[in-house]
């Protein structure tokens, strides 16, 4: 039918045409062929689509579209690479998409949530952020604190060394975001893979054992200073705890204290008004972990920086990719140590936490709170998910 009607306007537009085009001008008829022209190729096209259309449906009915989509596929990728590139981008799109789906489900069900395990056991559910544009997220998800602020974002992202006032500026705005809610800082984690040229560090054969973190604090003390009197500042409008990273030894950590403590005298004599700061620790060195029974007596808190402290203890450059095979954030002896961390410091009521990227592992979230860790800080992203588990986990099992 539709075929039929298709040849009758076909014949229609030649008769028409036909029988005028003796009796108009010859402008008149070469714009009058040009016209008709155009209508046969668009009823041509018509026409084609029609039959197309037909000859699909048939081929839907009999099954034979399906057979024969999956014989042209590797041939159209062969002979169309960008098809193939297409369909992977569409493929990852879908995945986005599902995705965001699932977080929005999270968020929907697990925002006002709390981070408490069937048994009743409570869990601290921290967010790790590098600056003040990631806060949005991290009370999006109604994290209960923040468990590292990364601190070193603010030198990285200048070309000198960021004044007291810019650095106090951040910290006080975070804090009263958080509006009351814990901001743990740790302070300046420079070197390593953490490069700024106007710290003028010189190269080292392997940067990631070298001159690093409070190594840089203890030993440029002018900049250390700066940080922590912009710290305790802005201490004064939220609840601000300070973390020292890349500890190793006692006296590193007693060292750290009394130049903090110098601040506070300081501060004091300037009648500049601060808050009561706890004072914490990074485990992230296999000689932490051992001597952290020791470390305990001096400080309030520890926070396991598990990235690193999988690199040391396991000798792998985490940056190096012919490793990657090698590297294993599971490995018995990263577990052993962090159980270990986890006794040594409830002994002396140290409150012991995680923030490096193995606390969003949610198949070990069940492992680490029965070795008794207090606290997970997790990336804003992993929020909900290790919520989820949190709330799956029954510790009496």
């Amino acid at each position: 039918m539709v075929m039929g009607i298709f040849w009758t306007l076909m014949v229609t537009v030649s008769l028409v045409y036909g029988a005028v085009s003796g009796r108009l001008s010859a402008v008149t008829a070469a714009a009058l062929e040009g016209a008709a022209a155009a209508v046969e190729l668009v009823l041509v096209m018509a026409g084609a689509l029609c039959l197309w259309s037909g000859v699909l449906e048939l081929m839907r009915r009999s099954g034979m579209a399906a057979g024969l989509s999956r014989l042209l596929r590797p041939v159209l990728r062969r002979l169309l690479p960008q098809a193939g590139r297409d369909e992977e981008t569409l493929a990852a799109m879908e995945k986005k998409k599902q995705a965001e789906e699932e977080k929005e489900r999270l968020l929907q069900e697990l925002k006002d949530k709390e981070d408490i395990t069937l048994d009743g056991t409570k869990v601290k559910l921290y967010a790790n952020i590098g600056d003040v544009s990631d806060v949005a997220e991290v009370l999006k998800s109604n994290a209960a604190g923040i468990g590292l602020f990364r601190s070193e974002v603010l030198y990285l992202e200048k070309k000198t060394y960021p004044t007291e006032e810019e650095q106090f500026a951040a910290y006080r705005q975070v804090a009263e975001m958080m509006a009351g809610k814990e901001v743990i800082i740790r302070t300046l984690d420079i070197g390593a893979d953490k490069q700024a040229d106007y710290f003028k560090l010189k190269k080292e054969e392997n940067p990631a054992m070298g001159y690093r973190a409070i190594r840089i604090c203890l030993t440029r003390p002018e900049i250390f200073r700066t940080q922590l009197r912009a710290i305790y500042r802005a201490s004064a409008f939220g609840k601000i705890s300070i973390m020292f990273p890349m500890i190793a030894s006692l006296w590193e950590v007693q060292k750290a204290k009394e130049i903090a403590a110098s601040v506070r005298d300081e501060l004091k004599e300037q009648g500049v008004p601060f808050g009561n700061v706890a004072i914490g620790i990074m485990i992230e060195t296999p000689a932490a972990a051992i001597i952290s029974e020791d470390l305990a007596k001096e400080v309030d808190f520890f926070s396991i920086g598990t990235n690193d402290l999988v690199q040391y203890t396991l000798a792998i450059d985490r940056q190096n990719e012919k490793l990657d095979e090698f590297y294993d954030p599971k490995h018995p002896a990263v577990l052993r140590l962090i159980r270990f961390v986890a006794e040594s410091g409830h002994k002396h009521g140290c409150m012991v936490g995680i923030c490096g990227e193995l606390g969003a592992e949610t198949d070990l979230t069940e492992d680490f709170l029965k070795m008794g860790i207090d606290e997970l800080s997790v990336s804003p992203s992993f929020l909900l998910k290790v919520r989820e588990k949190i709330r799956q986990t029954d510790l009496t099992k």
